[in-house]
Formats: C-alpha cells, sequence, structure tokens
C-alpha cells in the first residue's frame, strides 16, 4: 500500500500522504467499490477505483507521471472496461473535471463520449 499512496499522492498533489492513506483504505473496504492496480515489470503505473453500485463509475484513476504519454492510460482504460463488460455487463461512466484535458484526451481514444458536463456552483458571499 505504501507505494499505491505515494503513485496517488504524484497523481493527485491536492492530496498529503496520510488523506491520500485515509482516503484509499475507506474506498477499499466499501463493498460497493473495487480497486484495480496496473503494473508493469512488478511496478505501479496506475490504478483506479471503480463504484459499481449503478453500473460501473470509474474515479481516482490516474497513471504514473513518469509513464504518462506512452499510450498506458489509454490500454489501462480499455482493458479495465473490457474486464467489466466480460464479468458483468453494465454501464460505464468516468467522471472528469472538464479543465483536465488530460484525462479527457485518454478516455476519448478508449472511446469514451462527452455526455454531460457538470457546473459546480458555490454561493456569493454577501455583499458581492
Amino acid at each position: 500500500m505504501p507505494e499505491l499512496v505515494t503513485q496517488f499522492v504524484a497523481a493527485f498533489p491536492r492530496n498529503d500522504e496520510a488523506g491520500a492513506t485515509q482516503y484509499l483504505q475507506q474506498s477499499l473496504t466499501d463493498p460497493m467499490t473495487d480497486g484495480y492496480v496496473f503494473t508493469d515489470a512488478d511496478q505501479i503505473v496506475g490504478a483506479c477505483l471503480v463504484d459499481k453500485s449503478d453500473g460501473y463509475y470509474f474515479f481516482s484513476l490516474f497513471i504514473k507521471p513518469s509513464k504518462q504519454n506512452q499510450g498506458l492510460g489509454t490500454y489501462f482504460v480499455k482493458l479495465l472496461s473490457q474486464h467489466l463488460i466480460e464479468t458483468a455487463p453494465q454501464q460505464l461512466v468516468i467522471g472528469v473535471e472538464a479543465d483536465n484535458l488530460p484525462a479527457l484526451h485518454v478516455y476519448q481514444k478508449a472511446g469514451f463520449e462527452i455526455e454531460t458536463e457538470v457546473l459546480y456552483l458555490v454561493p456569493k458571499k454577501i455583499g458581492e
């Protein structure tokens, strides 16, 4: 788990090791979430969590920064999608922020299409 936490923090730098450890432990103990680790020569290259409560929802998917731009993300998404559909066919959904262009590129290369865009709204402060 320590190597996974280190890779997770590198991919999602807003997290520190303690927060990443807690997040991963909570996710991996949830019976409705499966975790997948992508390895190459026994080294973690990437990972993805899949919520399976209502179809398959991919989240916290990452590829190690030094392994990006080599087609591995697309390969991982396709491989994972194929595995899940062969195991139990259900709808596959990925949520990604609109400004996360590298992730959008990977998902579109893997065959996903943009269906909708979510806007996050926050209340204005009084007096603005």
